[in-house]
C-alpha cells in the first residue's frame, strides 16, 4: 500500500531499500530474455528518466549483448521505419507504461518480429500487456511525478540484465550488501549537504549540470530533477563540449555543477571550475573518481567505493541533485511533489491514460 501523502524525500530516503527490492523482484523475471544474436543494432527506447537510464547502461548493455547499440527517444525510433526490420532487439523503458509513443515503438517492434523487451513500474500498464518479454519494476507506490527511486530501480535492472546477457548471474554480486550501507551513508549525508548548499542559490537563475561518459546520463537526469521538482532552468551537457562556448551564457548567478567519475574526468571538471570562479562564477565538482588531489570545488560526501561488477556508481552520483532540486523548491516556496505545470503531460498528448509521470 502507497502513501496517503507521499512525498519526494520519502521516495529518496527509500533508495537504499529499492536495491534490494529491485534485486528481489527482477531477478528471475530477466531468465527469460535471451541472448542477441544478428548484425543488427540493440536499440535502447524511452523519454525524459527513463532516456536517461537507458543512456547511463548503454555501453553496459551494448558491450553484453555484443553488438552496435543506441538510445533513441520513441519517435526518434519510429521513424527509422522501414530500417526497423534490420535490428537485433529493442528495449523499451517507461515507469508508468502509459506513455504514448514509448507503447507505439514496442508494438512496432513486436509487430514487426523484432525481440522486444519492456521495462515498467505497472504490471496492468498499456506497455506491460503488449505480447513481449517483460521486466516490472517494484515502483508502482511512487505515484509522485519526479522519479527518484524509479530512476535507481531502473539503472539496476538495466546493469542487471546486462550482467545476465553477458551470461553472468545476475544475483550474484556479494559487493551489494556493502554498497548499500554506504547509500545509505550517502543519501543522509547528501541531505544535509543540499539543506545547506541550497541556501546559496536562492538567487539562481539557472543550475548547469555537465558529465561525460555515462556520467552524462547523470547530468541529463540531475538537471531534470531540478527543472521538475524546483522549476528552475536547467543546463546540461557534455563537460568537454560545455568548455566551447556554453560558459559565455552563464552569469554570475548561475551554478555549475559537474560530475568527474574519473581522474581525467575531474582534472577536466577542476579546470573549469578554476576558470569559472575567477571570473566571479560559481562551480562545484561531484567527484566519484577517488582520484588523489582535491579541489577547493569539491562536494565533500561520502562517496560509495567504486563497483566492480555493477556500475554502481551510477546509482549514487544523481543523489546530491535529488535531495539539491528538493531542498530548493522547498525554499523557494514550491512543493515539490507537484509539477510547475501541472497537466502539461496530458496537454501534450504524451500519456494513453491518466497515471504516474514516466
Amino acid at each position: 500500500m502507497g502513501e496517503k501523502n507521499p512525498t519526494i524525500a520519502a521516495f529518496i530516503s527509500r533508495q537504499a531499500n529499492a536495491v534490494a527490492e529491485t534485486m528481489e523482484a527482477v531477478v528471475s523475471q530477466i531468465q527469460r530474455i535471451p541472448r542477441f544474436g544478428g548484425p543488427g543494432e540493440l536499440q535502447l527506447v524511452g523519454s525524459g528518466t527513463s532516456f536517461n537510464a537507458l543512456l547511463a547502461t548503454e555501453a553496459a548493455l551494448g558491450a553484453a549483448a555484443g553488438l552496435p547499440v543506441r538510445t533513441l527517444t520513441p519517435i526518434a525510433f519510429l521513424k527509422q521505419d522501414p530500417n526497423l526490420r534490420r535490428l537485433s532487439a529493442v528495449m523499451v523503458l517507461s515507469h508508468s507504461g502509459t506513455s504514448a509513443t514509448s507503447v507505439a515503438a514496442a508494438q512496432t517492434g513486436i509487430d514487426l518480429g523484432i525481440p522486444t523487451i519492456v521495462v515498467t513500474g505497472y504490471a496492468d500498464s498499456a506497455l506491460a500487456v503488449l505480447p513481449a518479454m517483460r521486466v516490472i519494476l517494484p515502483i508502482s507506490d511512487e505515484t509522485v511525478g519526479a522519479k527518484t527511486k524509479g530512476y535507481t530501480a531502473s539503472l539496476l535492472a538495466l546493469l542487471m540484465i546486462a550482467r545476465h546477457i553477458r551470461g553472468k548471474d545476475a544475483a550474484e554480486a556479494p559487493e551489494l550488501a556493502g554498497f548499500v550501507a554506504d547509500y545509505r551513508r550517502l543519501i543522509v549525508a547528501a541531505e544535509g549537504w543540499a539543506e545547506s548548499f541550497a541556501a546559496s542559490l536562492d538567487d539562481a537563475d539557472a543550475i548547469a549540470v555537465m558529465g561525460q561518459g555515462r556520467h552524462l546520463a547523470t547530468a541529463l537526469e540531475g538537471a531534470l530533477k531540478i527543472a521538475e521538482i524546483a522549476g528552475i532552468p536547467t543546463l546540461p551537457s557534455e563537460t568537454e563540449d560545455a568548455c566551447h562556448g556554453r560558459f559565455f551564457g552563464y552569469t554570475k548567478r548561475t551554478q555549475s555543477l559537474f560530475i568527474a567519475h574519473t581522474a581525467e574526468e575531474k582534472q577536466l571538471a577542476a579546470t573549469a571550475a578554476a576558470a569559472l570562479t575567477e571570473f566571479g562564477l560559481k562551480a562545484a565538482i561531484a567527484d566519484l573518481s577517488g582520484a588523489s588531489g582535491q579541489s577547493p570545488h569539491d562536494i565533500a560526501l561520502p562517496w560509495p567505493k567504486a563497483a566492480t561488477i555493477y556500475e554502481l556508481d551510477l546509482l549514487s552520483a544523481v543523489v546530491p541533485f535529488q535531495w539539491l532540486a528538493q531542498r530548493m523548491a522547498l525554499r523557494r516556496g514550491r512543493v515539490p511533489e507537484v509539477m510547475p505545470y501541472p497537466g502539461l503531460s496530458k496537454r501534450l498528448g504524451l500519456r494513453l491514460v491518466s497515471g504516474a509521470a514516466a
